[in-house]
């Protein structure tokens, strides 16, 4: 009986083919790991770093908040809370009606 094309045969070669893919995607991945790593460790050995990017402070990034925050009163000057009102006793109180 011959092979028609959903055969035995043709299962087993496409299954060939995407195997050799594979292959040649993790054969091409590795080398490309290979070239990383190798890049890396020369940096390494030679001792370089990056460059460190100085930290901005906040009147830096936003020196118009800073402004303002300037022209603002101290917190000493802002007036103190009223006090606790006496009647908020009556809810806590047990046994009230």
């Amino acid at each position: 009986m011959p092979d028609g094309p959903d055969g035995p045969d043709n299962l087993e070669g496409m299954a060939f083919q995407l195997v050799l893919q594979k292959l040649g995607t993790l054969e091409q991945n590795t080398k490309s790991i290979v070239a990383l790593l190798q890049k890396v460790i020369t940096q390494l050995e030679v001792g370089q770093t990056e460059t460190e990017v100085p930290m901005a402070s906040y009147a830096q990034l936003y020196p118009e908040i800073a402004e303002v925050e300037a022209d603002a009163p101290a917190a000493d000057a802002v007036a103190p809370a009223p006090p606790a009102r006496p009647w908020y006793h009556w809810f806590l109180k047990k046994g009230a009606p």
